[in-house]
């Protein structure tokens, strides 16, 4: 929920055209991730590194037309759903993986 706090009040951010607070949530949202005991998970790494592409998307008010705007309101979007029916592999857990490779290895046979 880290993320998706930031993501959404840097949309409320951008809308308002207030692009420095924008980044500063990012910024904070991605120090306590690198903070947290599981930031070299790979879900982790993943979110910190979208969270780098939103930052960079929030710098002004023509990159936050051309890409932010559209491109936050997916990644809010996509962090509010629900995980378990997400696809990538960077949301799965090694149970998840495990399930996922063990049906497909029976549906070879």
């Amino acid at each position: 929920m880290i993320a998706a706090d930031a993501v959404e009040k840097a949309l409320q951010c951008g809308k308002s055209q207030d692009f420095q607070s924008a980044q500063k949530f990012i910024l904070e949202a991605q120090s306590r991730i690198r903070a947290s005991p599981t930031s070299l998970d790979p879900y982790c790494l993943g979110l910190v590194q979208q969270l780098d592409q939103c930052r960079n998307e929030v710098k002004d008010r023509e990159l936050w037309l051309k890409k932010g705007q559209g491109n936050l309101t997916t990644v809010y979007n996509s962090h509010s759903q629900q995980r378990g029916t997400h696809r990538s592999s960077m949301y799965s857990t090694t149970y998840k993986t495990y399930m996922r490779s063990s049906y497909h290895s029976l549906n070879k046979q």
